[in-house]
Formats: C-alpha cells, sequence, structure tokens
C-alpha cells in the first residue's frame, strides 16, 4: 500500500514538474505549482524539493530551477555559506563566566548544543568532511547552485590547536566540499584551486592573545581569508570581571597583524556584560570606532544571555547580575546600528540559542527585524554593508551606480574602502577593502599594498556564466580591482598583494596576478 502511495506521489511529481517546465508562467512558481496541480487534478501538491529533483532528471535549465529554490537568502549575498562545527578542544584560558558548553557537556565551548550547527554535527561525531558534504547535499536538494563557497569554522579557539589539527580541519572540509580524499592539506589545497565548488573563502573564530604571527602565516598558507576575534567588550575591568583571560591591547596588537597580513577582521561584541550598563556598551561602541586601533571590517552583536550551568547563572540566580529588558536592549541596538560606519557589515544580532535555552536575556529570535523597524519609526536607518547589499535594498537604478572611496586611518596603516553603489549610498553591489601599511608584517609583503577583500553582491551566478537579473559577471569586481591598482601605484607602492580565496587564484592570474607565497601579487608599473 506505502509502495503504491509513494509510487502515485512520485507520478504526480512528474506531471506538475513536465507542466511547469512546458509552460512560460513562472514569476510566482508556488502559483504555477497550484495551477498545474488543479489542471491535472491532483490534490496533494508536492514539495517544492521534489519538484526541483524532478526538473533535475528532466534537465531543466537552471534558471528554472531556481526559481523553486527554498531559502534564496542563503545565496543571497554572492556566496554560500558552509558552517562547520570542529571536533571539541578547550579553550587553553579557561571559561568566561557566560560560556555553556565544554568538559563533559559533549559540545563546543560557547555552545548550548541546541544550535542547528552543532546538533547535526554533534550527531555525526563532529566529522567535518560528513557535515561538508550533507550541508553541500541539503544546499543542492534546496535547488541551490553551490558554485562558490565560504567555509566558516567554529567551534573553538581555532589558533589554539596544533598545527597538525588545524591542516587536519581544512583539508577535511575541503575534501568534504569536493568529495575527494586527499593525502595531506597540501593537496586538499591545490585541489582547491580548481575544483568545483569555488572556495571563495575561509573563516575562523579565536581570541585576540591567540593571533601570534606564526599562527597567522599558517591561517594564510592554509587559505583562510577571514578571522573573527571574540572581542565582546573593549574594557579590562570587564575582561576581569567575567575572566576572559585577555586584554584591550590583545585585541589591538590582534587586530593591527590580521590587518598588515590581508585578512579581513571580525568583531564578536556582547552588550550587557557584568560591570556593563547600557551607557558604557554605546561609549564602547563608540569607540570601536572611533578609535584607529579597532575599526573591524565586521561584526556579530551577540547580547549577553543567562545560560544555565555558567557561573553567569549563579550570579543571576542570586540577584548579582540581571541581562537588559528586550525594550531596553533594543534602544540600545538602535543608537548602535544608527551610528555604524558604511565599511561595517553587521552579520548577526543574536546568537543562534534557542530563547528557551536561556535562564534569562531570552530574546526573541527576530530581534534584528525588531531593531530595523524601530530604525524605522524613528526615521534612522542602518547604514552597514548588509543592510545596503544589492538585493536587499529595493529596487536600483544601475545608471546612479559609480566607484566611490571611503579614507579612514587605522593603526599601523590607512584603509580605503572602495565601492560600487549608488549616488546616494542606500545601494551597494560591490566592494574592495584596500590596505596601505606603513611598514610590512614580513619580507613576503614588502613594498606593497594589500587588497583584503573583493566581493560582488547579489544573487549568485555560477562561475564563468551570466544569469539574468544577477550583478555578478558585469566586470564590477575588474573595475573595483584596477582602481585599487591605480590607487597603490599613486601611493608609490610596488605590487599589490592580494589574499586569494583557494578557487579564485585564477581570477586574478587572469588578470596579471601571480603567486607570491600563499598570496596573488602583481608588479606595478
Amino acid at each position: 500500500m506505502a509502495d503504491s502511495a509513494t509510487h502515485s506521489s512520485d507520478n504526480a511529481t512528474r506531471q506538475i514538474a513536465r507542466l511547469i517546465l512546458s509552460s512560460t508562467a513562472l514569476a510566482d512558481p508556488n502559483l504555477a505549482k497550484k495551477l498545474a496541480a488543479e489542471r491535472l487534478g491532483i490534490k496533494k501538491i508536492p514539495t517544492n524539493t521534489s519538484i526541483i529533483d524532478e526538473l533535475r532528471r528532466m534537465g531543466a535549465p537552471a534558471e528554472v530551477i531556481s526559481r523553486f529554490r527554498r531559502k534564496p537568502v542563503r545565496t543571497r549575498s554572492g556566496v554560500t555559506i558552509i558552517t562547520v562545527a570542529v571536533p571539541l578542544f578547550e579553550c587553553p584560558h579557561g571559561r568566561c563566566i557566560y560560556c555553556p558548553g565544554g568538559g563533559s557537556t559533549g559540545y563546543p565551548q560557547s555552545y548550548t548544543g541546541r544550535e542547528p550547527v552543532v546538533s547535526f554535527a554533534r550527531q555525526v561525531g563532529y566529522d567535518v568532511k560528513t557535515q561538508v558534504r550533507a550541508y553541500v547535499e541539503r544546499l543542492e536538494r534546496m535547488g541551490h547552485n553551490v558554485d562558490k563557497v565560504e567555509l566558516i569554522f567554529i567551534g573553538g579557539t581555532y589558533t589554539s590547536s596544533d598545527p597538525e589539527t588545524q591542516r587536519s580541519f581544512v583539508k577535511d572540509a575541503l575534501d568534504g566540499l569536493h568529495n575527494a580524499t586527499s593525502e595531506n592539506v597540501w593537496e586538499a589545497v591545490a585541489r582547491a584551486e580548481r575544483a568545483y565548488p569555488r572556495v571563495v573563502g575561509m573563516m575562523v573564530e579565536t581570541r585576540p592573545d591567540w593571533c601570534s604571527a606564526d599562527r597567522l602565516d599558517e591561517l594564510v598558507r592554509l587559505g583562510v581569508t577571514r578571522v573573527e576575534l571574540g572581542v565582546q567588550a573593549l574594557d579590562d575591568e570587564i575582561y576581569r570581571r567575567i575572566a576572559r583571560g585577555h586584554t584591550v591591547m590583545d585585541v589591538v596588537n590582534a587586530t593591527r597583524s590580521l590587518r598588515d597580513r590581508a585578512f579581513k577582521v571580525g568583531y564578536h561584541f556582547m552588550p550587557g556584560l557584568p560591570g556593563s550598563s547600557p551607557q558604557k556598551d554605546l561609549e564602547m561602541y563608540r569607540m570601536m570606532f572611533s578609535d584607529p586601533r579597532f575599526r573591524p571590517d565586521a561584526l556579530k552583536i551577540y547580547p549577553t544571555m543567562v545560560i544555565p550551568g555558567t557561573p553567569l547563572y549563579e550570579l543571576w540566580r542570586r540577584g548579582e547580575y540581571s541581562p537588559y529588558p528586550t525594550d531596553q536592549l533594543v534602544d540600545l541596538l538602535v543608537e548602535m546600528l544608527s551610528i555604524t560606519p558604511p565599511y561595517v557589515r553587521i552579520h548577526r544580532i543574536r546568537r543562534e540559542i534557542p530563547s528557551d535555552a536561556a535562564a534569562d536575556g531570552r530574546y526573541p529570535g527576530n530581534l534584528r527585524e525588531m531593531v530595523e523597524g524601530e530604525l524605522r519609526r524613528r526615521g534612522l536607518r542602518c547604514l552597514c554593508v548588509r543592510c545596503r547589499e544589492v538585493g536587499r535594498a529595493g529596487p536600483v537604478d544601475e545608471s546612479s551606480m559609480d566607484i566611490r572611496e571611503l579614507r579612514y586611518e587605522t593603526l599601523g596603516g590607512r584603509e580605503i574602502f572602495l565601492t560600487y553603489e549608488t549616488e546616494d549610498g542606500t545601494t551597494l553591489a560591490g566592494l574592495l577593502r584596500l590596505r596601505l601599511p606603513d611598514e610590512p608584517a614580513n619580507d613576503l609583503l614588502r613594498d606593497a599594498a594589500l587588497v583584503r577583500e573583493l566581493h560582488v553582491y547579489g544573487e549568485m551566478a555560477p562561475v564563468g556564466r551570466r544569469v539574468a537579473g544577477s550583478w555578478q559577471h558585469r566586470r564590477i569586481g575588474a573595475r573595483l580591482l584596477a582602481r585599487a591598482e591605480e590607487i597603490a601605484q599613486g601611493e608609490g607602492y610596488t605590487n599589490l598583494v592580494v589574499i586569494s580565496g583557494l578557487g579564485v587564484k585564477e581570477y586574478y592570474a587572469k588578470r596579471g596576478y601571480s603567486r607570491l607565497g600563499p598570496y596573488m601579487a602583481k608588479r606595478l608599473s
């Protein structure tokens, strides 16, 4: 009986897919699916995933398949993000008072185990290759063209693990992505330079006090392009209270060391920590972008939550600590977002910890939407990169777009933020981060200006192919790169060096760049 029902369902899916493929009315895919079912007298409408599978078997064009794709936001920024939780290891300094996980819990420090990525990782024994392979297959079933990928490693102070362990994480992730088996990480890295999906970036999380020169140079060799620092606050007294184990000066030194090697730098920031207040948090936030020692490129804002089993929970239970009420937090975040510089991308507001996992600080999952709604109500707006990305910011008049420059000082050098955006600055289609360092981080980077990021936003288009409606492959990146070369040469640098994702080296090679160790470089005439 079950086999008969399955056969009937498969047949219905096949009939609907054929009718959809023969139709040109696909503006609303769900309506097209419903109308096809009604026309065929089929009562139970198949899922989009099953429609996608059938369309693929029929050889349907990618443009048709993409209309039935679930969660298009996953590739709206021009790249597919694949997050992997690394095998368990303890932070070397111990445990911050707000930190769940670690020890005998079976999940990484700073995680509750109920986050989707960590939950799945635990099911597969934190096997990195299995996680990545499963993620790719799941995205493909949802209709995504997994073509350009950024790999993200979470789960601990990445750079505190020994070099061989770090290499094994990268090897296994690349093998999972390319469905391969490598003898060592360098074989996997070499394959990734030409294999699909293309690895356009790689990110790791670590602490500011684990960013020594040798560790950062190893990250470059492995293909890492972005490092997120657990900054949390910018106050040594708060660090003492939360048992953070590092200082503000560690943040300063790590930020400069990362920039001088061309990494993109992200901070994690936690409003509401013990010893702080809304006024103090706003003061630290202002300092983060007014003080040249900091000025990160990206930010994740994680309001403090009270998780049972943590030392912070004990303080809360004794009445010695309380997180901000939601309305007070929203007011604070509105002020923060309204003063965020346009060169910053705010990736997230709020951890993926379920509200019911917290004893207090049970902030709603749609906290960012609440904040953005309050911004609009007050006639304000966030000008961060994410809020201005083409595809998110509404309709755009392309004729008003051109290359624009924003210059700002940082410790040890100057930054030039090149964008391809509208005249009013509300919509951005591409960006390039150019660093003009005062002195090189090492001999390899002598006399070199640094491209720390080149990114074109909008719906992802496969490598080498234009897609209707996509902003990729319109030579926006090439124009930004050419302008960076002009600026670097005009500033007296003899080389322009790019920290390149493993799968993007060919792109730069076609534009006159050649290998310089793990970087790509061009001699400026």
